[in-house]
């Protein structure tokens, strides 16, 4: 039984990084070099008459990366006995990643794209996790 709850500590804590990695928050109260996703100084995808295929993949497997860490956020919140520190850091987390996602869609839109117009390439299961991580991560308890 120790190892079983040793397992679902270690697999709890290695979500908790994952989605640490995909929050936009800084703790510092500055923003991190090279992250200032709101900046309107540089020039946008959408921007860009000349986006191509690999534009068009890479915004739609972002979007289903922003779209689990969002899934991963709200398990957890949907949880009793979460420490208030967790909940917090997956408040952050859905807070920074959804703008993204409505931007990257507005990315898609603007370049006459959908998610799905990936070449014919079969990139399903385009998130951090598999299936039966996120089932064990929804069965995790404490």
């Amino acid at each position: 039984m120790k190892t079983r709850a040793a397992a679902t500590a270690a697999f709890t804590l290695a979500a908790l990084l994952t989605l640490a990695g995909c929050s936009g928050g800084t703790t510092s109260g500055g923003s991190m070099p090279g992250m200032d996703h709101g900046s309107s100084s540089s020039a946008s995808p959408a921007q860009s008459a000349d986006a191509n295929e690999a534009d068009v993949m890479f915004a739609s497997m972002m979007i289903e990366h922003h779209t689990q860490a969002i899934e991963m956020s709200d398990t957890l919140l949907s949880k009793d006995g979460i420490d208030e520190r967790v909940t917090a850091l997956a408040e952050q987390i859905k807070a920074a990643q959804e703008p993204e996602i409505a931007t990257m869609e507005g990315w898609l839109e603007d370049w006459g794209a959908t998610s799905s117009d990936m070449g014919g390439m079969d990139h399903s299961g385009g998130g951090m996790m598999s299936e039966d991580d996120m089932q064990a991560l929804e069965q995790a308890t404490g």
